[in-house]
């Protein structure tokens, strides 16, 4: 699921909604939709899903933090490290 969103304006997207939750001590899926939408206007309740930690380990892409691409570069770095 995308948003469709560059990554340069949803990086700083983030950094607004993360300074907010560490003003009112909450996190990130805390946040109503609308204190949400006040950076993202394009944002739905889909955006939850983004936001729960165990996605990222679903990510597919070479390099993401998703649970292959972390185990491969682990792999990968103790064998040239000769762990």
């Amino acid at each position: 699921m995308s948003l469709g969103i560059p990554f340069r304006r949803a990086h700083n997207i983030v950094g607004k909604l993360v300074k907010k939750c560490n003003e009112s001590g909450c996190g990130l899926e805390d946040l109503t939709l609308e204190a949400i939408r006040e950076h993202a206007p394009e944002c739905g309740p889909e955006v939850y899903r983004k936001l729960n930690p165990e996605v990222v380990l679903e990510r597919k892409a070479t390099g993401s933090t998703g649970l292959d691409a972390v185990k491969y570069q682990l792999l990968k770095w103790e064998k040239r490290l000769e762990l």
